[in-house]
């Protein structure tokens, strides 16, 4: 009965299909769908599994999220902003981007240019892909300059993956990403107020 009601959505327009649990995990891919389109219908769990094997009315797949995901970049193209036509405060944001890069140093040494995009592809994962290592450029979400640590913080994760050559997890990635935090940590020690010469104490001394 469930399986026949499926079918029977899929036939009348683009229809993704979820889990409660994906609608709460994967919240901007679902956004993305909407604003795509697509009518964004909740099933039970041990319904999903089941999707693959099915077709709509019309013979269709019928998708769940990560069909979606695949149809999305599918056809993805990026939709390219250049830096001037940013809002003030983006720009603000934006002014930063030196001073990473300095921060960097060799790390990213084998970027030639960040730029900024209105669209991201989607990720398999459950979170929004806000960067991308698209060599031998990063590709950054506009949305990511509402504030300079959270541009900092995606400029820098692809940053290391440009200088490891890495994926998410593995051991030069993960080397990478301690290494850019140590330099940070180094430099904002170097520049905090009456740190200059002076000398450590250490833990519970007088």
């Amino acid at each position: 009965m469930q399986e026949q009601a499926v079918r029977i959505l899929a036939t009348r327009g683009k229809t993704v299909f979820v889990t409660s649990q994906q609608m709460f995990t994967m919240g901007a891919t679902i956004i993305e769908a909407r604003a795509d389109g697509y009518k964004v219908i909740m099933i039970p769990d041990r319904l999903l599994a089941r999707l693959a094997s099915l077709r709509d009315l019309n013979g269709d797949p019928i998708l769940d999220i990560r069909g979606f995901i695949q149809v999305w970049n599918a056809s993805f193209t990026y939709d390219f902003i250049d830096a001037s036509k940013l809002k003030k405060a983006e720009r603000e944001t934006w002014r930063i981007l030196p001073e990473l890069l300095r921060l960097a140093g060799d790390h990213a040494k084998r970027v030639r240019e960040i730029r900024i995009s209105n669209t991201m592809r989607l990720d398999e994962g459950a979170y929004e892909t806000e960067g991308v290592w698209d060599s031998p450029n990063i590709v950054i979400k506009r949305s990511v300059l509402d504030s300079p640590r959270h541009f900092a913080r995606v400029v820098l994760h692809e940053i290391a993956h440009a200088s490891s050559g890495g994926n998410h997890g593995s051991i030069p990635f993960m080397a990478a990403i301690d290494d850019l935090a140590a330099i940070g940590a180094v430099e904002a020690a170097n520049a905090a107020p009456g740190r200059a010469g002076a000398s450590p104490s250490s833990p519970g001394g007088a």
